[in-house]
């Protein structure tokens, strides 16, 4: 749901410049375009909304589930909840009509997911896969770097904040090193996932399930690069 609603907002603003930011010869094509714009933001709307309640329903921040129990395929992963993070950042930024008390439920569940994932950054410099497992997770990590940046834009008090962040650099910049090395990408760059997959024409197996490709950590590192760090 988190990945549908950042998917609508990637490309809410570019829509809405499109419609309002240019003359249309034919004002049925620019009712239209206005029906569009509303059917998407009534969307993103509806996804924020449940995703509230998945927060509203859960014991822990972090992760944060809402799946029945039959239904539950695999260890609860901690990369939805950073995406959850990150849609809600990106909806307070990009849309302005705003209830007061969704603006509220927003705020509060984002300080609660922000407290919660600089402890684990601190303690651990990175982000597990699941919670039955300490293997660190690129995936994870790397989300969580992006969540706190986008979160430390509009805050004055970083000093936290920074610490959880330039410990998880450190955590990247450790393991790029190692995979410089070993030359073994594939390997460490990958979250690899056994999922269960109880299809008659595949066979019920378990099967390997990946999470990463290298692009991400591209984009995290030109968007918001590393302070105080020597990095290479």
């Amino acid at each position: 749901q988190a990945d549908a609603v950042l998917a609508l907002l990637s490309t809410y603003t570019k829509i809405r410049q499109e419609i309002y930011g240019t003359k249309h010869t034919e004002q049925k094509k620019g009712l239209q375009q206005k029906l569009k714009d509303k059917d998407i933001s009534n969307s993103i709307d509806s996804g924020i909304k449940w995703l509230l309640r998945c927060f509203d329903k859960t014991k822990n921040v972090l992760p944060t589930y809402s799946i029945d129990e039959e239904n539950i395929v695999g260890p609860k992963r901690y990369f939805p909840t950073m995406l959850c993070g990150i849609s809600f950042l990106t909806y307070m930024d990009y849309c302005r009509n705003i209830s007061g008390q969704a603006r509220h439920e927003i705020n509060k569940n984002v300080e609660k997911l922000v407290s919660d994932t600089c402890k684990m950054l601190l303690k651990k410099g990175y982000i597990p896969f699941n919670v039955e497992s300490d293997k660190p997770s690129i995936t994870s990590t790397i989300l969580a770097i992006e969540f706190l940046h986008i979160y430390l834009k509009n805050v004055k008090i970083k000093n936290v904040h920074e610490d959880a962040l330039s410990s998880a650099y450190q955590w990247l910049l450790k393991n790029s090193s190692n995979i410089i090395k070993e030359k073994e990408i594939t390997a460490v760059f990958t979250d690899f996932d056994e999922v269960n997959i109880d299809i008659p024409e595949i066979a019920e197996a378990i099967y390997p399930a990946t999470y990463f490709t290298l692009a991400p950590m591209v984009k995290l590192l030109i968007e918001y690069p590393p302070r105080n760090l020597d990095y290479k």
